[in-house]
């Protein structure tokens, strides 16, 4: 899977450092990269605490075609001078709740108050993997950056005692809610900024009596 530097994936480079370049693609192009995705798929997901099914792990392809046909997805790459180290891709939060099965779980988990944080101008982070040989060098919370330097409000899913757990909690994401997803699996949801920046409501104080 070697992806030489001229060659690496046609998006645009937004950050080199320490030798890692950081690159943002279009659907498009993160759809060039199959192969490259699922097999960091596969070394993210098939070890604790994810411990997906060799099942769930095969079908990566086809959830991955089906995201990149989500309107507006988009995503940054992070490579070396031979393979992919690590991705986060989404797409813009609709106006309206989707009715997919995940999503209408986290929005019954999150209390009422804090709902309209997971629709739109919200970005949401569907993807996010670092190569365990890679991790511990920033790739992750550098790739959270550059994700959410592009939008106003974000959020994600996480399982309990993963790597993106320690991050976000880390890098000042807020838990917004804890539940199940509808395949059984214990999810965190975390919401960036770690603070509703919404304007508060103007304080209506009634008129006097009579």
């Amino acid at each position: 899977m070697a992806m030489a530097h001229g060659s690496r994936s046609g998006g645009t480079t937004v950050a080199v450092l320490s030798g890692y370049y950081y690159q943002a693609l279009t659907a498009g192009e993160l759809g060039a990269l199959p192969a490259s995705l699922h097999r960091l798929y596969r070394r993210c997901y098939a070890q604790p605490p994810w411990s997906l099914t060799q099942e769930h792990l095969a079908g990566f392809s086809d959830r991955l075609a089906a995201h990149l046909d989500q309107p507006g997805a988009h995503g940054i790459v992070v490579t070396d001078a031979i393979e992919l180290a690590g991705v986060i891709y989404g797409w813009p939060a609709p106006a309206c709740q989707p009715d997919d099965p995940l999503t209408t779980a986290a929005y019954a988990a999150v209390p009422p108050d804090q709902q309209h944080r997971l629709g739109a101008p919200a970005a949401v982070v569907v993807e996010f993997m670092v190569d365990p040989d890679h991790r511990g060098r920033g790739l992750g919370r550098e790739l959270l950056r550059q994700f959410t330097a592009q939008h106003p409000v974000a959020w994600l899913c996480t399982h309990p005692g993963s790597t993106t757990e320690a991050l976000c909690s880390s890098a000042g994401w807020q838990q917004l809610a804890r539940f199940t997803d509808p395949a059984g699996r214990p999810q965190l949801l975390y919401a960036w900024p770690g603070q509703d920046e919404r304007e508060p409501a103007p304080t209506v104080t009634p008129p006097p009596p009579g």
